[in-house]
């Protein structure tokens, strides 16, 4: 038997946690490792098969959910 359920309105669409979320992303952007070593890091690591499809996904809702911060800090420092 099957038993399915909905997911409630404010549940991840990601299978990603936060903390991996924000390594991948430091990874990525600010020690500028190539998307590939960033898939080999997490494979040697935390054993654990990411594509490098979801790595760009990552980095762009990461990208987004900062971009209204992004631009009231530059707001501000122009002011």
């Amino acid at each position: 038997r099957l038993t399915k359920a909905t997911l409630p309105e404010d549940a991840p669409k990601t299978a990603f946690g936060p903390n991996l979320t924000a390594a991948i992303v430091l990874l990525v952007g600010g020690f500028r490792l190539s998307r590939r070593n960033v898939k080999q890091l997490v494979m040697d690591l935390l054993g654990l098969h990411i594509s490098l499809g979801a790595i760009s996904k990552i980095e762009g809702r990461v990208t987004a959910a900062l971009k209204p911060v992004h631009h009231e800090v530059t707001t501000a420092v122009k002011n």
